[in-house]
């Protein structure tokens, strides 16, 4: 159980932008956003950053979090990060048309839905 408490915290420190990596997101150059979207390996860019905070403390948006979700899910689930989203939250909440971001790559890459993300917040928190 202690391995799932971890997993599961972990994954709540993503969503709720808690993750305490050393991300810059925001204008005027979306600093790591636009880097992250320029490399080959999205995944390894973003497990590549160093941690500025301590997970769980810091408030941070990061489109880099988003691509750790979804790489998560898409490996633990064998379903698109999409399909997921739509399959487990968006149809049972009611939610018939979002746009998730998607580059040309294979994990779909952010979703930015308040409704959606308290859903998945909420998900995390009951478990």
């Amino acid at each position: 159980m202690k391995g799932i408490a971890i997993v599961l915290t972990c994954f709540k420190n993503l969503l709720t932008m808690r993750h305490g990596l050393a991300w810059k997101q925001g204008p005027p150059f979306h600093y790591d956003w636009r880097r992250m979207f320029e490399k080959d390996d999205y995944v390894q860019f973003v497990l590549d950053k160093p941690m500025r905070h301590q997970p769980g403390t810091v408030w941070n948006y990061s489109n880099g979090a988003s691509v750790l979700l979804g790489a998560i899910i898409e490996e633990a689930t064998g379903y698109s990060y999409m399909d997921f989203a739509d399959k487990f939250l968006f149809t049972p909440i009611g939610i018939t048309s979002c746009y998730l971001g998607v580059q040309d790559r294979d994990i779909s890459c952010t979703f930015t839905n308040v409704a959606v993300i308290q859903s998945l917040i909420d998900m995390v928190s009951s478990k």
